[in-house]
């Protein structure tokens, strides 16, 4: 009864609006890429080419662009041991570091 309850006034509209959002999004009026979150998941060649579309999108340079990846693989869980996944800041939650960030600006 409760999830019919949240679905009805809540989770419904809320699916509606992200479809169309989305929707309109991939229409190719916007410019917008579809990047699948589930290719960066799968890491390895799948997260390098996930990631170099979205930079080439944005209009990166080339150099820029693959400064950027090899800085990235750093967050490709795929590329890192399993002891380290579980204390990986994007897999417990914490935020990116100010230093990460400057970084990444710089770069840019």
């Amino acid at each position: 009864e409760r999830v019919d309850y949240v679905w009805s006034q809540y989770g419904k509209e809320s699916l509606e609006v992200t479809h169309d959002v989305l929707t309109k999004s991939l229409s190719g009026d916007y410019g917008c890429i579809q990047v699948k979150v589930d290719d960066l998941f799968k890491g390895g060649e799948s997260f390098d080419k996930g990631v170099l579309r979205m930079l080439e999108k944005w209009n990166i340079s080339p150099d820029a662009r693959e400064q950027l990846l090899v800085r990235f693989r750093s967050h490709d869980l795929t590329r890192q041991a399993e002891a380290k996944v579980s204390q990986n800041e994007h897999v417990s939650g914490k935020s990116i570091s100010r230093e990460d960030k400057a970084t990444v600006k710089a770069i840019m």
